[in-house]
């Protein structure tokens, strides 16, 4: 329609379909991810569980570009590059 090849939406009448699924849902508690670290093979995969859980970090994209450099340890900080939020200020 936008481009003038058709006059009407043959699809108008349709609803959008919902994708969330109340089924699938479920809380990650504090034990269950402490099960998960002791399942780890090494302190890298022990890595990649806590930043993805308790710092929230997207896997692998936002970490795979981190360097020592990003950790601040006087200000408790950690800078990360996100390729999803980069055309941000």
């Amino acid at each position: 329609m936008r481009l003038g090849l058709i006059k009407s939406n043959p699809f108008d009448h349709l609803r959008n379909g919902s994708q969330v699924n109340s089924n699938r849902s479920v809380y990650v508690t504090g034990e269950m991810i402490a099960e998960v670290l002791e399942q780890c093979p090494s302190a890298h995969w022990r890595a990649i569980v806590g930043l993805t859980r308790y710092a929230g970090l997207r896997c692998p994209t936002e970490l795979v570009g981190l360097q020592w450099g990003d950790v601040d340890w006087t200000r408790k900080a950690l800078t990360v590059r996100s390729p999803k939020t980069e055309h941000h200020t």
